[in-house]
């Protein structure tokens, strides 16, 4: 039989990406095999179809399961998860289409390939809409089968090694405890905001906050409490904060934010109003509630200084200042005494 040629289409990944180190999230399916070899579905109510298909793909070194039916290939699905599916178009008991959207509803980063002998670019179309990974026409030979399943494979790869790169990329960055920017990059951040704005004459705010009394706090309710107390604060700065604002993990208790085009009168409102529902948040504690209160230190750019060490220097000048003064209180640099 004449090899034809096949179209294809990327499978797009949704939401945020996954650990790529684990093997498994609680599936309970038998894992894929990975590696060259694959674990292979094959669909089609006519035996002597799914037996040749099935014979070629073993020849390839794939473990190869059938299902005559699109009911028999979603019961399968559940104990198995595939790598590749091969699903015919059109059979008795259901439409192919049918079947592809209940795997992919079950199984959502399955690779679908969708099988028929009256292909039609309305069917091609509405197949990769759905989310199929390929499209293949009846006849094909053996080796049309294989180089199928070696592109699926190619590309899952392909998507895995980009989830990976990233989700790394992304833990560089992140304190693994309230995931906000941690230390080291959020110095890289202030690199370049201060360029930008000596580039462009913009001003930015730098604010250091230190949660008050934070080691009296852990020494009472323990430092689990301690811990879960600090994500919640973290989760208050971000829905307090600007979406463009820049917010760090600054080292055990200290938590800074880089709000570009911020002058130090609205870095101060935006440290009051941080302040204020500190102070008014209630810490699940036990049998009971916890209060925590912080205090801040403001320095901007070019009003306090000209370059970042000097920005940071005033900045946590003015955050002990504000810790002299009784704790629980905002203090700008210009503040200071020269």
């Amino acid at each position: 039989m004449a090899e034809l040629s096949t179209t294809s289409a990327s499978m797009a990944s949704s939401g945020d990406s996954p650990d790529p180190r684990a093997e498994s999230s609680g599936d309970p399916r038998e894992a894929p095999i990975g590696g060259g070899r694959a674990r292979v579905l094959v669909v089609d109510d006519v035996e002597s179809v799914r037996e040749m298909m099935a014979e070629a793909l073993r020849l390839d070194g794939h473990e190869v399961t059938v299902a005559a039916s699109g009911e028999e290939a979603l019961d399968l699905s559940r104990e198995i998860a595939f790598d590749v599916s091969f699903v015919d178009l059109v059979m008795p008991d259901t439409n192919g289409l049918d079947v592809l959207k209940s795997l992919l509803q079950f199984t959502p980063d399955a690779d679908i390939v969708v099988v028929t002998g009256f292909a039609t670019i309305e069917v091609a179309v509405e197949s990769m809409r759905l989310g199929a990974a390929d499209f293949v026409t009846k006849p094909f030979s053996n080796t049309h089968l294989q180089v199928v399943v070696s592109k699926v494979l190619e590309r899952r790869r392909l998507i895995k090694a980009a989830k990976e790169k990233d989700y790394y990329k992304r833990l560089s960055r992140l304190d693994g405890l309230t995931e906000l920017y941690n230390h080291r990059f959020f110095h890289q951040l202030v690199d370049s905001e201060v360029a930008r704005a000596r580039r462009f004459g913009h001003k930015i705010s730098l604010l250091i906050l230190d949660l008050d009394r934070f080691k009296d706090f852990n020494d009472r309710y323990g430092h689990p409490a301690g811990d879960f107390a600090l994500k919640q604060v973290a989760d208050l700065l971000r829905n307090t904060c600007r979406k463009y604002d820049f917010i760090a993990r600054y080292g055990g208790e200290e938590f800074a934010i880089i709000s570009p085009g911020s002058d130090s009168s609205q870095a101060s409102v935006l440290a009051e109003r941080i302040r204020e529902r500190m102070s008014e948040s209630d810490f699940a504690m036990g049998d009971g509630v916890a209060h925590l209160t912080l205090s801040v230190g403001i320095a901007c750019l070019p009003e306090d200084a000209g370059a970042k060490k000097e920005l940071i220097e005033r900045a946590d000048r003015a955050l002990y200042l504000a810790k002299d003064r009784g704790r629980d209180c905002v203090v700008l640099a210009k503040e200071l005494s020269s």
